[in-house]
This record gives C-alpha cells, structure tokens and sequence, in this order.
C-alpha cells in the first residue's frame, strides 16, 4: 500500500514592515497539499496597526484595498490605483489611524474583497469604517467569474480587464452581507 506523501514546503514568501521601533515580518509557507502556515517575526506583531502598501504607487485618484499582502502585491502590478492590502487577511481590520488618510485623501476607494463569506464580511467592515471616517465614494469590485475563495493575486485578465472591474465597481451600501450575483 503507497505512503501518502509527507507533507512539504513549496514556497516561502515574506513582508517587512516598520513596526514600533523596528521592523517586523510577515512570513507566509504554503505546503504541497494546499495548506499555510502565517505567522510574524518577531512574534507579539498587531496586524490591525498595519497596512501593507506596496512600493511605487504613484500619483492617483483611487485607492484599492484588498484582502493580503499577496493580492496587493498582484494589483499593485496593473499600476491602475494606490493599493493598499489588509493584514493577516480577514483576520484583523486596520485602526481608525491607518484608514483615515485613504479616507480623506482619495476621491475613490474600491473594495476588492476575496470570493468567500469572510472576505466579504471583512471588507463591509472596511467599508463601514471608511464611511465613518467621511471617505465620499466607496465602491466594491464585483467579479463574476472568481473562484471560491479567489482574489485579486488569482485574477487573470488583462491590466485593461482589471480597470473594467473597477470602472464597473457598485457603490458601497453599509452593512451589505449580499452575496454577489453568479452568472
């Protein structure tokens, strides 16, 4: 009778942030079987008190936030928005502090939540916050052919598909625990 296969580390990513008065990191290992393993170094990190922003943003109108770094990452690459990338995923929302400036500096901020019930719930708290912080326009990405779970690190269109995507962004309701619709 075959063994299954032991379960093995096929990849290794990591983040650095300027945390207090040093740096943390942010340590992602993704397994052979699907799994990961997230976790901080040095440990006692408080993710709310981040906001992964990745470099060479430029100048422009619209913020996009996303769920992780890994996403933010991927987006940051169609250079069509300022993106900004949530912390340990749904896990934990940013202060008060870190969304303030998003809310008051952009004339747009675009919510590209993961394809999952907690991605969602995640970025209406998000939404919920910015608007309370007096943000004008926030919308949110609606992708009808994502993946269950998928996010913006597994879309695959072009720069000018994503642009579409935020260009056709529905406007942001509180509270809005609507699935989106599947076609």
């Amino acid at each position: 009778k075959p063994r299954p296969e032991a379960r093995r580390e096929v990849g290794r990513q990591g983040w650095r942030f300027a945390y207090g008065d040093g740096v943390a990191t942010h340590v992602r290992i993704n397994y052979s079987d699907g799994s990961k393993t997230l976790f901080w170094e040095p440990r006692g990190v408080k993710p709310s008190e981040l906001l992964y922003e990745p470099s060479g943003l430029g100048d422009f109108e619209t913020a996009l936030i996303v769920e992780g770094e890994k996403a933010a990452d991927a987006a940051a690459g169609w250079a069509i928005a300022a993106v900004f990338g949530t912390v340990w995923g749904a896990g934990s929302t940013p202060t008060d502090e870190r969304l303030q400036p998003i809310a008051s500096q952009y004339q747009r901020t675009v919510l590209w939540p993961d394809n999952d019930d907690a991605g969602r719930k995640h970025l209406t708290k998000i939404g919920n916050r910015l608007l309370a912080l007096g943000a004008q326009d926030v919308r949110v990405v609606e992708w009808p052919t994502a993946p269950p779970g998928g996010d913006a690190a597994d879309f695959k269109g072009s720069v000018e598909d994503a642009q579409a995507l935020l260009d056709a962004a529905r406007p942001f309701e509180p509270n809005d625990k609507r699935k989106p619709e599947r076609k």
